[in-house]
């Protein structure tokens, strides 16, 4: 049973009451009055508004406070005079807007939203190779039921990791995921890429209205799995209850159970059903995606939606020498890059694009983003006519040296492309 700590001041006497919410407000005067025994039988209560606790008002304080101060008196004419300050504990929360709708903000293409959970499954497949596990990453898009999945086969999350994803605004420093050192490394071959917290949940309301993580560690033998609602964070605000708080279940791999009725059901039970094959995992689904999202991938049956995200993602598919096999870095003394790092490092990242239109089977499109050629980067690397490397170099803030921290190739000249040299 929940309690509201009721802290009463009469006269130079002050006492702690401990109500029950479903404490009725005579109760609650009876408790009051066998507290302090000496007051009349129309003795008056108010809060530290110097509102009166009222019969109509009372639900207010049970329902929407931890503690409050009140000061008990004879009567409203009752003169006093505080012999000291007082206290009550304030709760408030982050308006669920900030998390709902920040990411209309920060993303202007779909494409966008798209990448942040693409960025936190190259981060999580980044150690795969240590496991003798390929890096897979998919993406499936159910245009008919609004739903996205995006399933990595990487190292999972613990509960300390759930809550991580959704908490607001958990930067990879706040969680000790940063590096202490300057990592030499340019930032397309080291996997950590998703730096903020802020990320994926933005994304994920900015596409849709639900988010659910599905998650499993190789060292576990169960799945965990929570769901953040838009439509239940703003209900719980307007009711005055905690707002960012929801359960985390636990449940044998393929165990659909958990699974909401209609569409989630319709999408997710094969995948579910399909969880045995895979030691570790990550599934990020989003449900309600709004329709201009939708219909902007119907439009053309996903393929410029793959032309985005493989020109993204051109690195992380062939390795520092891009698709043409043209592109390198210069060498470096210092670099942590091996002389032999190249596209062989990269064969194994494979990120696919399926989408479904659920209408019928035969329905489905799937894009290996690999075999895209048609993305920006690729154009650019196949349609140069010459190059020159350069290398940026900046001071880094409590390092002596200027550290070289990113390090690129330029295109010098390249053909007509769409009309545009």
């Amino acid at each position: 049973m929940a309690y509201v700590d009721v802290l009463l001041s009469c006269g130079n006497c002050d006492k702690t009451l401990k109500i029950k919410k479903d404490c009725t407000f005579e109760e609650f005067r009876k408790n009051v009055k066998s507290i302090f025994p000496h007051l009349p039988k129309d003795f008056t209560i108010s809060d530290g508004d110097f509102s009166e606790l009222l019969e109509d008002n009372f639900h207010v304080l049970k329902n929407s406070r931890l503690e409050t101060w009140c000061l008990v008196r004879g009567s409203t004419d009752e003169s006093f005079k505080l012999d000291k300050p007082h206290s009550e504990l304030m709760r408030y929360d982050v308006h669920p807007n900030a998390l709902t709708q920040s990411g209309n903000y920060h993303f202007s293409a779909s494409y966008q939203a798209f990448a942040e959970f693409i960025d936190n499954s190259i981060q999580a497949t980044s150690m795969n190779n240590t496991k003798d596990m390929d890096r897979v990453i998919e993406v499936h898009v159910f245009l008919k039921d609004n739903l996205l999945v995006v399933f990595d086969n990487g190292e999972g999350m613990t509960y300390e990791g759930l809550k991580a994803f959704a908490t607001y605004f958990l930067s990879q420093a706040d969680r000790g995921l940063e590096r202490e050192e300057v990592d030499l490394t340019p930032g397309y071959l080291d996997g950590a890429i998703s730096k903020f917290g802020v990320g994926a949940t933005q994304a994920g309301f900015y596409l849709g209205d639900r988010i659910k993580v599905i998650t499993k560690k190789d060292e576990c033998p169960f799945v965990t799995e929570i769901t953040i609602s838009k439509e239940k964070l703003q209900q719980r605000a307007k009711e005055g209850k905690p707002v960012f708080e929801d359960y985390r279940w636990i449940r044998n791999p393929g165990d659909t159970s958990t699974l909401a009725p209609g569409e989630e059901t319709r999408c997710l039970e094969d995948i579910i059903k399909g969880e045995a094959a895979y030691p570790q995992f990550t599934m990020i689904v989003i449900s309600g995606i709004r329709d201009f999202h939708i219909d902007s991938i119907r439009e053309d049956g996903g393929h410029t939606l793959a032309r985005e995200l493989a020109h993204v993602y051109h690195f992380y598919l062939f390795g520092e020498r891009g698709r043409s096999g043209n592109m390198k870095l210069p060498t470096l003394g210092n670099s942590k890059v091996p002389p032999d790092f190249g596209m062989s490092s990269f064969l194994k990242v494979d990120i696919k694009l399926v989408i479904e239109d659920g209408r019928n089977s035969n329905q489905k499109k799937t894009f290996n983003l690999r075999d895209v050629d048609d993305d920006i980067e690729s154009l650019y690397q196949t349609r140069a006519k010459d190059w020159f490397t350069f290398s940026l170099t900046m001071k880094v803030p409590n390092q002596d040296a200027h550290q070289t921290v990113q390090v690129a190739n330029f295109k010098k000249h390249f053909y007509f492309i769409r009309s545009h040299e």
